[in-house]
């Protein structure tokens, strides 16, 4: 088990979120900032990720078992999938939205 997975998925969501306008110095704060964006779900996933993330790196006895890990990993790779997701669909021009409703 690796920690490192950890540090890099929390550090590619904060990437999609600073990308999409966030403020704030770490993912909770980020995520605040954007929480009007996001729906109640994704939210609470984020919170999660983010609360890993700092007992990970903050207290001195935190430590994984193989089902909170696996648990991480398949919450992050499902949270990352929906912003990637979410942001795009913001992103596409009126008439490619237009399009898909009519579809």
């Amino acid at each position: 088990m690796s920690y490192e997975l950890v540090i890099e998925r929390t550090k590619e969501i904060e990437s999609i979120l600073k990308n999409e306008g966030a403020v704030g110095r770490g993912l909770h704060s980020q995520l605040s900032s954007m929480e009007h964006r996001l729906d109640k779900k994704l939210i609470k996933q984020i919170r999660f990720i983010a609360t890993v993330r700092n007992k990970l790196l903050h207290e001195h006895n935190y430590t994984m078992s193989q089902k909170d890990y696996k648990i991480f990993d398949n919450v992050s790779i499902e949270v990352i999938g929906k912003l990637k997701v979410s942001f795009k669909k913001e992103t596409l021009p009126w008439w490619k939205k237009l399009f898909r409703f009519l579809s």
